[in-house]
C-alpha cells in the first residue's frame, strides 16, 4: 500500500511601470510543496545459511522448522525477515521555490526595439526518511545484532523467526534528513528590429546575449553517506558552472504578391554556446521557410539542431552505493552466452575465471556504485517540421493545420545498468576496454562491485503528424440564437517512439519501438467546445488517449492483463466575470467518475487514466 499525501501553496505577483521611453515589470512567484509517502516496512533479502550457523550465533530454530528440515534431509534454509512492527518506510519531502525577475524594454529608433531583464532565483528541498535498517547495527548475514550494543553486552533478544520488539526496533531503524540546494542567476539582453527594406519587404534582424550561473549543493545525512545504512550516498559540495550565449535571427522577404506566391519568406537562427564546465562549446541553429501560396493557404518547414548540455547532477553526482540483483556473465550458468565465437568464454578466462566457476553473485545481491561523468558530452535533437495552413476565405474563422515532425536525438545520456556493464566487459573483444575498468574483482574472481556511471551512448526517433482545428460560430448570425460557440481541437498520431541502443551480442544497433503502448499512444486528442454569452462562458473538453500493452513483445503467460483500454475524461468549467476587474469560476474534471482501477498499469507515469476519480474546483480571479 502506498500513501501520498500532496500539500502546495503558490504565490505569484507582478508589478508593471511605465518611465517616459522606458516599460519596467517585476515579477516574483514563491512556490511550498510537502509531500509524504509510505511504502513497505524494511526487510532484510533472502539469506541461506544453516541450523548450525543459526544456533552458533544464539538463535534457536523452531520445532516446526527444524521437523521440515528433517523431513528433507537437508541443513540449509533461505531466509528472508521483513520486519513488519516497524511500519513502512517513509519520506517526507518539503520544497520550497523562489524566483524573481526585472525587465526593462524599450525603443532605440522607430524601426528598432530593445529589451533586458536580470533574474534570481533558489530551490530548497529537505528529504526525511524514516526506517532506515542500520547495517552497522544489524548483521543481515547471520541476523544478529552488532555495534554498541554488542559492545556493552546489552542487546536486547531477537529471532528471525518472531517479531522484532520495539526495544529492536529502536535499535536498528533510524531517520534521517537529506538537504538540496539550487541557485540560478541569469541576465539577458536582446535588440531588434527592421534592417532595410528589400524589393519583396523588410528584412527583420535579432541578436542577443544570455548569461547565466547554476549551482547544485546536495548534502545527504552524515548516516546514510557514512555507509551505515544499506545504501550509501555522497554529496554534491556546491558546484557551479557559468554559461554563456549569444544569439543571431533574421527573417528575408523572398517574394511577394506573385503568382502562386503571396509571400515568401525564409527565417534562420544561430545561438553560440559555452559552459564552464565543458571543453567544448555549443552551436544550434535553424532555418525554416514559409511560404502563402494566398490569403487561404500557407506552407511551412524548419529544420534545425538543438543540444542539450549535461546537467549538473549527471556530471558531478556523489557515489552512491546500493545492491541490486546482478548476472555475472562468467557464472557457469552464463559463460557459454555472449557472442557466437566464444570470446564471453575466453575473456572470462583472461580474467582468471575457471569455466566451471559459481559466482558469489549468485542468489545474492550485488554491490552497485553510482556516480556522476564529468566527461559527458551535449546531447543533440536534429528536427525536421513540414505542415500548412489552411484558412478557407469561404468558411468564416475555420483554421486547420496539419504539420509532420520527425526528431532525431543522438548521444542520449544514459546509464547501462551494473548487469550491462558486466556483459560488456567479457563480449567485446577484449578486456581491454572502459567496461572491465568499472568492475573490482577479488583475486578468486568475486564481484566485489560494479560501478555503473553516465555515457553518452543512445539514440532516440519520434515521428508523427500533429492536427489542430478552430471554428467560431455566431449564432445569432447562424442559429438565431445569441452567444458564440468556438470548437477546438488537438489531435497527435505518433508514427514513431523509438530507442536504440547498442548490443555488443549481436555487435549492431539494436532499435526498440514503443509507439502504441502504454504511455506511448498512437493517437491523442482533446476537443474543446466553448459557448460565451455576455460575461457567461461555459467550457467542455473531452481528452482521449489510445489504450495498448504496457510491453510490447511480452509473452502473454506473464500477466492476465496487460492491454489497457481507451481512455476518455470529459472536464466541465464554468466562469462569469463579475465586474471587468474580477471573475470567479468553478470547474468538474471527470464528469462521468471514470477511475481504471482494474487494472495495475493504469497508474503507470502521467497518463490520462485517473484513478481519484471525479474532482471538483473554484477560484476568483482579480486585476489590479
Amino acid at each position: 500500500m502506498a500513501r501520498n499525501p500532496y500539500d502546495r501553496t503558490n504565490a505569484y505577483a507582478r508589478l508593471g511601470y511605465m518611465f517616459d521611453e522606458i516599460t519596467m515589470a517585476v515579477d516574483v512567484m514563491y512556490s511550498k510543496t510537502k509531500s509524504k509517502d509510505e511504502i513497505d516496512p524494511p526487510f532484510v533479502w533472502d539469506t541461506w545459511t544453516t541450523v548450525d550457523t543459526l544456533t552458533a550465533d544464539g538463535i534457536t530454530v523452531p520445532d516446526s522448522v527444524q521437523d521440515t528440515l528433517n523431513a528433507y534431509g537437508d541443513n540449509w534454509l533461505l531466509l528472508p525477515y521483513t520486519f513488519d512492527e516497524a511500519g513502512g518506510r517513509g519520506h517526507k519531502n518539503k520544497r520550497e521555490y523562489f524566483s524573481s525577475s526585472l525587465t526593462l524594454e524599450g525603443d532605440l529608433t522607430d524601426n528598432w526595439v530593445w529589451d533586458m531583464y536580470v533574474t534570481t532565483g533558489f530551490t530548497k528541498a529537505k528529504l526525511n526518511s524514516d526506517n532506515a535498517l542500520r547495517n552497522d547495527r544489524f548483521n543481515s548475514g547471520n541476523f544478529t545484532l552488532i555495534g554498541p550494543c554488542q559492545d556493552q553486552g546489552n542487546c536486547p533478544s531477537f529471532s528471525p523467526f518472531e517479531p522484532a520488539s520495539q526495544e529492536v526496533i529502536d535499535y536498528v531503524m533510524a531517520s534521517h534528513e537529506t538537504v538540496t540546494d539550487v541557485t540560478g542567476h541569469g541576465f539577458a539582453a536582446n535588440v531588434s528590429g527592421d534592417a532595410f527594406e528589400l524589393p519583396a519587404g523588410t528584412l527583420q534582424l535579432s541578436a542577443g546575449v544570455e548569461l547565466r550561473y547554476e549551482s547544485l549543493d546536495y548534502q545527504p545525512s552524515e548516516l546514510w553517506s557514512s555507509g551505515k545504512l544499506s545504501s550509501q550516498k555522497t554529496g554534491i559540495d556546491d558546484v557551479s558552472r557559468n554559461i554563456k550565449e549569444v544569439y543571431g535571427e533574421f527573417l528575408i522577404p523572398v517574394l511577394s504578391d506573385s503568382p502562386f506566391a503571396k509571400s515568401l519568406e525564409i527565417e534562420g537562427a544561430l545561438r553560440y554556446a559555452k559552459y564552464s564546465t565543458e571543453s567544448a562549446s555549443f552551436t544550434s541553429s535553424k532555418l525554416g521557410v514559409n511560404w502563402a501560396i494566398n490569403d487561404d493557404l500557407r506552407f511551412r518547414t524548419t529544420y534545425s539542431r538543438a543540444v542539450r548540455a549535461p546537467q549538473l547532477g549527471e556530471m558531478f553526482a556523489g557515489t552512491s552505493i546500493g545492491y541490486g540483483d546482478l548476472t555475472d556473465p562468467c557464472d557457469r550458468d552464463q559463460i557459454d552466452g555472449g557472442p557466437s565465437d566464444g570470446r564471453r568464454k575466453a575473456n572470462c578466462q583472461a580474467l582468471g575465471i575457471a569455466d566451471d566457476w559459481d559466482s558469489n553473485l549468485k542468489g545474492k545481491r550485488g554491490k552497485i556504485i553510482s556516480s556522476g561523468n564529468t566527461e559527458l558530452n551535449e546531447e543533440t535533437a536534429t528536427t525536421f517540421t513540414a505542415g500548412f495552413v489552411f484558412q478557407p476565405s469561404f468558411v468564416d474563422n475555420l483554421r486547420v493545420s496539419i504539420d509532420y515532425y520527425d526528431i532525431d536525438l543522438t548521444d542520449l545520456i544514459v546509464s547501462f545498468g551494473a548487469s550491462s556493464v558486466l556483459s560488456n566487459c567479457v563480449d567485446l573483444e577484449t578486456i581491454n576496454n572502459e567496461y572491465c575498468g568499472q568492475i573490482e574483482r577479488a583475486s578468486n574472481g568475486d564481484v566485489l562491485s560494479v560501478k555503473d556511471t553516465f555515457l553518452n551512448a543512445d539514440n532516440s526517433r519520434r515521428r508523427g503528424i500533429d492536427i489542430e482545428a478552430d471554428y467560431a460560430i455566431d449564432m445569432a448570425k447562424s442559429f438565431d440564437l445569441s452567444g458564440t460557440l468556438a470548437l477546438a481541437m488537438g489531435l497527435t498520431h505518433q508514427l514513431e517512439k523509438s530507442y536504440t541502443e547498442y548490443d555488443f551480442v549481436e555487435g549492431k544497433p539494436l532499435k526498440y519501438e514503443a509507439a502504441g503502448t502504454l504511455g506511448s499512444p498512437e493517437w491523442k486528442a482533446d476537443i474543446m467546445a466553448t459557448y460565451s454569452l455576455d460575461d457567461l462562458s461555459i467550457r467542455w473538453t473531452t481528452k482521449f488517449t489510445q489504450g495498448g500493452p504496457r510491453y510490447q513483445d511480452l509473452n502473454p503467460d506473464r500477466y492476465e492483463n496487460q492491454n489497457i483500454e481507451d481512455s476518455i475524461v470529459h472536464n466541465l468549467w464554468l466562469g462569469y466575470d463579475v465586474t471587468p476587474e474580477a471573475s470567479i469560476y468553478i470547474g468538474v474534471n471527470n464528469v462521468t467518475d471514470e477511475t481504471w482501477l482494474d487494472n495495475p498499469f493504469t497508474n503507470w507515469g502521467s497518463l490520462n487514466y485517473s484513478l481519484l476519480g471525479r474532482a471538483y474546483y473554484a477560484g476568483l480571479n482579480y486585476s489590479f
